[in-house]
């Protein structure tokens, strides 16, 4: 689903959303098969070696290269809706962020080695909470949580439409409530 500035945001409609998935990145997509199929030359020599029956090797290669195939396929979803900014990663973490929280939003670049120890759910100095799978681009959101500003980093292979999306929503929601205390 690409982007579109909607007409009139009411309800929960998504305003953008992407699925990005982790075979995206080269180093999940190329180094991790390589590794893979390399480990069980290794494991599938050393257990022929010893003796061990065909079953037990032809297990161990079945775990060994179905492992990175089912990884690859872990989606991280971004959606943006009037309402608030959802990130769903690898099936299991999920954030909701409210429009009305949300101070800030710009578009950020980052490498991967330096501002945290790779993609996936990471803490950085830089960025706070970073959510990525692949590239090196994102939206860096800073938003109020009970009291406290956090900050977010959601990477984005479309980093400059997501930023955008959450720019209109937010400023839609705070026009809705200043409009509500007018009245």
């Amino acid at each position: 689903m690409r982007f579109r500035k909607p007409r009139a945001m009411q309800g929960n409609e998504p305003i953008f959303a992407e699925t990005q998935r982790l075979h995206q990145n080269l180093v999940v997509r190329y180094v991790v098969p390589i590794s893979c199929v390399a480990v069980l030359v290794f494991v599938g020599g050393a257990m022929l070696a010893s003796g061990a029956p065909i079953a037990e090797v032809a297990l161990a290669a079945a775990v060994l290269l179905g492992t990175p195939l089912v990884i690859a396929q872990l989606p991280m979803r971004t959606v943006v809706t009037p309402r608030e900014v959802r990130v769903a990663m690898l099936g299991l973490f999920r954030w909701r962020i409210p429009m009305d929280a949300i101070v800030s939003v710009e578009p950020a670049k980052y490498v991967f080695l330096r501002n945290s120890t790779g993609w996936g759910i990471r803490p950085s100095r830089t960025f706070g909470l970073m959510l990525t799978v692949a590239g090196n681009r994102g939206a860096q959101l800073r938003y109020d949580s009970g009291g406290r500003t956090k900050r977010l980093l959601i990477g984005s292979q479309r980093a400059d439409e997501l930023v955008e999306a959450i720019r209109i929503a937010a400023d839609v929601r705070r026009h809705e409530a200043d409009a509500l205390v007018m009245a």
